[in-house]
């Protein structure tokens, strides 16, 4: 019975508190990292600055940039040109 008891106090030879504290600095190092990535992102590009959403798994997505001027008009049957803001 004192070999199982043993066993329950220390883990791979570190003592239970530290193996406990170990894995909350783990947990709070985590977390903050993941705190930092869910902000919503924002990206400078040649067009301007854009920004996006981040989810509670730290990724980011970003919806409906434009790549190209739209067809209207006389681009219409053109090649794409490129998007001005």
């Amino acid at each position: 019975m004192s070999d199982r008891r043993c066993f329950f106090r220390t883990f791979t030879g570190l003592p239970l508190a530290a193996l406990v504290a170990a894995l909350v600095t783990a947990l709070v190092v985590a977390s903050s990292a993941a705190a930092a990535v869910t902000a919503d992102p924002v990206v400078s590009t040649a067009s301007g600055r854009f920004q996006g959403t981040a989810d509670q798994a730290g990724v980011a997505a970003f919806k409906g940039l434009p790549y190209a001027a739209a067809p209207v008009g006389d681009l219409r049957w053109r090649a794409p040109q490129p998007f001005i803001r």
